[in-house]
């Protein structure tokens, strides 16, 4: 029964509404009122309820700390607003188990011992609290021993977790780095479009980039960033890839193929470029010619008694004899210009932008032509002591816009094979009467 008659129809009205169980107990603890709700939380029809002591809604294991804690609410009077809602191992009718939550509170309207328990089946909260808890601890385990770098900040870029791989790369320590903003660990000062870049973070809800970033002893180093907004809680997971050793590989990588490039458009005795480099720089100073219409030049060098050094002295001073003549050949040249070996004794020089004039262009080219054999005259001291002297037969032919690739290597070979036929040792340009001479 109710405590006050008078109270009776309206109290149970109340409870009767209310979406959860709610019982009534009197001072020893027994069931006065149960409202529908009650049997839906408890399996018991409230009719049944009524009578029995609440401990025996309760695992055995609890009704003793429950029954203290409401005989310790019921007593003092300090204690009447103080019956927050505790969690206990309750027992359905049907015998099974559940977590429910009773809260105690005075029973409104009475001033007898009677005390209003609120319960609710918290059976499903506390498997998701447990599942909640499982997935952090995964969550941290994992964030904690991934090779990369994590932090978690704000949208104001403030630290708030950060896992000990990050620690590493940065040189500092979690509490210092808790204390920083992401700004601080940047090796470039933070772009200019930061709010745009935040935006578009949201937006896409996911962000990759590469920047750098600084460690604590001032090392920059390069860093991929993928970036995890979560609008929600305003928050940003942030990953942090170290890219020092994929970068020092992709420079090793690099260095092999330009490794490679070279020995496929350079001769590996000298050095120069080869005849296939020849032909592709060729083709493009054609082209050159074609928009500034300057003339350029082809001068093939064919060094004389070459195979009688190889005969006396062997194949290695004949490689030192080829060394020092690619050499003279290179230093007797600008930047843009270009020496090429072609064959055993064979070289092609080819010397850009002589002059827009035919004439004049032939005359810088004789002028050349005449001090590059003369260059070429100069004794070759090799390495087993020996000096070995040789001349040069130089064929040489000018060539402009219209000229195609092959008609002037022939010609310039034409050219330099007429000075061999004539004993060797001189110069012909074809197209220049006055330059056809023996050295």
């Amino acid at each position: 029964m109710l405590p006050d008659p008078d109270t009776e129809t309206w109290l149970r009205d109340a409870l009767e509404s209310a979406p959860m169980a709610m019982l009534v107990l009197d001072p020893e603890g027994r069931i006065a009122f149960a409202n529908a709700a009650a049997e839906a939380c408890l399996g018991y029809a409230p009719r049944e309820l009524v009578g029995l002591d609440v401990e025996c809604l309760l695992n055995a294991s609890d009704r003793t700390v429950h029954r203290s804690h409401r005989a310790r609410f019921t007593r003092e009077p300090k204690q009447r607003m103080m019956g927050g809602g505790r969690v206990f191992r309750g027992v359905r009718k049907d015998g099974d188990e559940l977590a429910l939550e009773i809260g105690l509170s005075p029973l409104p309207s009475t001033n007898a011992h009677y005390v209003l328990a609120c319960m609710q089946d918290v059976t499903m909260r506390e498997r998701l609290e447990v599942a909640l808890r499982a997935s952090e601890a995964r969550y941290r385990s994992v964030v904690d021993n991934i090779p990369d770098g994590f932090y978690m900040t704000d949208s104001d870029g403030r630290i708030k977790r950060v896992n000990a791989a990050y620690c590493s790369m940065s040189g500092y320590s979690a509490d210092e780095l808790l204390c920083m903003s992401v700004d601080a660990l940047l090796g470039v000062p933070p772009a200019r479009d930061h709010a745009r870049r935040l935006a578009q973070i949201l937006h896409r809800g996911r962000y990759r980039f590469q920047t750098q970033h600084r460690s604590k002893n001032a090392r920059v180093w390069p860093a991929e960033i993928t970036i995890n907004a979560i609008p929600a809680l305003n928050e940003y997971f942030v990953i942090i890839r170290d890219l020092t050793q994929l970068k020092a590989l992709q420079a090793e990588q690099q260095a092999a193929e330009a490794v490679i490039r070279d020995w496929a458009f350079r001769d590996p005795l000298t050095t120069l470029p080869n005849r296939r480099l020849l032909a592709d720089r060729l083709e493009r100073t054609i082209a050159a010619s074609a928009r500034g219409g300057e003339f350029a030049a082809v001068l093939y060098v064919d060094m004389d008694r070459f195979k009688q050094l190889n005969d006396q002295s062997g194949h290695a001073a004949g490689d030192q004899f080829l060394c020092q003549v690619a050499r003279r050949l290179a230093g007797a040249v600008r930047d843009q210009d270009t020496v090429a070996r072609v064959g055993g004794d064979e070289f092609v020089v080819m010397i850009l932008g002589l002059s827009v004039d035919r004439d004049a262009a032939m005359r810088k080219l004789r002028t050349f032509a005449d001090k590059l054999a003369a260059r070429l005259l100069d004794p070759y001291e090799l390495d087993d002591g020996t000096v070995h002297r040789s001349t040069a037969s130089i064929g040489a032919t000018l060539f402009g816009a219209r000229s195609e690739a092959g008609d002037i290597l022939r010609t310039a070979d034409e050219a330099m094979y007429r000075v061999k036929s004539q004993g060797g040792g001189g110069v012909c340009i074809v197209g220049d009467r006055d330059t056809q001479q023996a050295a």
